[in-house]
């Protein structure tokens, strides 16, 4: 019986006593109660009537049951374990001085509470840390656990990305990612931008050809028209004439050289290739094209349309580097060498 808790000792009822305490929580509270108001004076024997304050303790440990013990037709104590009884008051006493279960948590809802917001932000916005208080302290048990478990998830995430060098992996990943998507597109801008000025090339130069000839041929017209008086010498003349015009002039006569077949291009197209030539528009890789509306798909496919219109001996020409290499092409590199 000496094992019994002392919180269940002081929520012994009391029964019938001098001191008109429920329990010997109670009596004990008064009794000490008594004990410093008297100090020295205090008598220690019966301070609340005609019974002695152990003999009240004792009975009611023993109608409790937690000592042997016997009481009297009135209902007082015959006979009584006192050994096992003074060391249960003793514990008692000593307990009185603990806090009880409620009193522990109030004081640790007052800690906790004393760093708290008065006004706590919505639930999906980042609160400060004494908003995170108050959310902390409202919260159920099921959803402190289900935070805790959260952060020491991330914790393990964070470690394992540490270890395993995720950041760096993942950079490297984006810049070959970024080399990846440049390098098509800037490899059939550039092709488009080589084929569009052979062709101008070709054109200027006919063009050129075509007014020496007319000059030419003008000029021979007025030196006839200005010394032949005859009608023979007019005919000698034509036939002096055609014999230039033969000999200076294409085989299908004065006309415009022959151009470079037109490819069949979009308005679209035509609107992305005339900025191209003008030097308009942004030339950071792709700008131009997104400008016109146009993607990777819409460039190659404009690429091809001019590849089938350029002249083979300009294609056999040496290709520049790729994107990475340029103007040296770099003969380990795949995009060089394609």
């Amino acid at each position: 019986m000496a094992d019994i808790d002392p919180r269940v000792i002081l929520d012994t009822p009391m029964g019938p006593n001098d001191a008109g305490a429920a329990t010997i929580r109670d009596y004990l509270t008064r009794l000490l109660a008594e004990l410093w108001k008297d100090g020295e004076g205090f008598s220690g024997k019966r301070p609340f009537g005609n019974s002695s304050w152990e003999g009240e303790l004792l009975s009611a440990l023993a109608r409790a049951g937690h000592i042997t013990g016997t009481l009297d037709e009135d209902g007082y104590l015959d006979d009584a374990d006192e050994e096992t009884g003074y060391a249960l008051i003793a514990a008692a006493i000593r307990a009185l001085g603990a806090p009880t279960e409620d009193t522990a948590a109030a004081a640790e809802v007052a800690r906790l509470r004393a760093g708290e917001a008065d006004d706590p932000s919505p639930a999906d916005t980042m609160p400060t840390p004494a908003q995170w208080i108050r959310r902390w302290n409202d919260a159920t048990a099921e959803r402190r656990l289900e935070v805790i478990t959260r952060i020491f998830g991330e914790l393990d995430r964070a470690r394992r990305c540490f270890e395993m060098d995720h950041e760096n992996r993942l950079a490297e990943a984006e810049r070959v990612a970024r080399r990846l998507a440049v390098a098509p597109t800037r490899w059939a801008y550039d092709q488009a931008c080589k084929a569009l000025w052979r062709h101008r090339q070709r054109a200027d130069v006919a063009e050129a050809a075509n007014a020496r000839v007319r000059a030419i041929v003008q000029a021979l017209v007025d030196d006839v028209r200005a010394n032949t008086d005859e009608p023979g010498e007019l005919i000698n003349a034509q036939l002096l004439l055609d014999a230039v015009a033969t000999a200076l002039l294409p085989a299908d006569g004065l006309t415009t050289p022959p151009q470079p077949a037109t490819p069949d291009l979009t308005d679209g197209e035509v609107k992305f290739l005339a900025d191209l030539i003008g030097g308009t528009g942004d030339f950071v890789w792709g700008g131009l094209a997104v400008q016109h509306g146009m993607d990777l798909r819409d460039v190659e496919q404009l690429y091809r349309k001019l590849a089938g219109h350029t002249d083979p001996s300009a294609e056999a020409a040496p290709r520049e580097g790729c994107v990475d290499h340029m103007p040296t092409p770099n003969p380990d590199c795949e995009a060089c060498t394609r």
